[in-house]
């Protein structure tokens, strides 16, 4: 059987004296301070949920409106064309819709927004803002001015419209990720 005894003497190594009990001391006072952010309300923890809700909406925005502006650029140049704009508009709908949910599955996922309602909600609907911001605000270059691209809208693309921004902001919710 084999006996291990501590040494006679204590060495001067890294692990004793006072730098080592300083780093031991400041440690654990991280450690508590961590603890304490948890239980804490209105410290970081809060700051880091908004910023990941803020976050989640600002990646939601930008994969929403790359695969409109995508999905756009093919309805002008082919759907509108081929079939008019009464049959081309609608027909980019699904494919608007799929974009929408994967946008929200991805964006919720990469950026951990956190799956209760309230929170998923808020970056929905703050995406949804920067959506129709950013559309108000192209349309002068797209369509010659704002208020042609409201009326560019026939009944039933404004009706399209309005689920599909409706869908837009409840969808992170719907999406289970997290």
């Amino acid at each position: 059987m084999l006996i291990i005894r501590p040494p006679l003497h204590r060495s001067r190594s890294p692990f004793h004296g006072e730098r080592h009990d300083r780093r031991v001391r400041r440690a654990a006072h991280l450690r508590d301070s961590r603890a304490m952010m948890w239980q804490t309300p209105g410290c970081d923890f809060v700051r880091l949920k908004t910023m990941r809700i803020i976050l989640g909406a600002f990646v939601y925005f930008l994969l929403v409106m790359t695969a409109g502006f995508a999905l756009g650029t093919v309805r002008e140049l082919l759907f509108v064309p081929t079939f008019g704009r009464d049959v081309g508009e609608p027909l980019e709908t699904p494919f608007m819709l799929m974009a929408i949910v994967v946008s929200a599955w991805a964006a919720t996922g990469w950026c951990r927004v956190p799956p209760d309602v309230r929170h998923r909600l808020g970056m929905g609907v703050l995406s949804l803002v920067l959506v129709l911001v950013a559309e108000l605000s192209l349309s002068p270059f797209v369509r010659g001015s704002v208020e042609a691209w409201f009326d560019s809208f026939t009944p039933l693309t404004l009706a399209l419209a309005l689920v599909l921004w409706a869908t837009h902001a409840v969808m992170p919710i719907l999406v289970r990720r997290g």
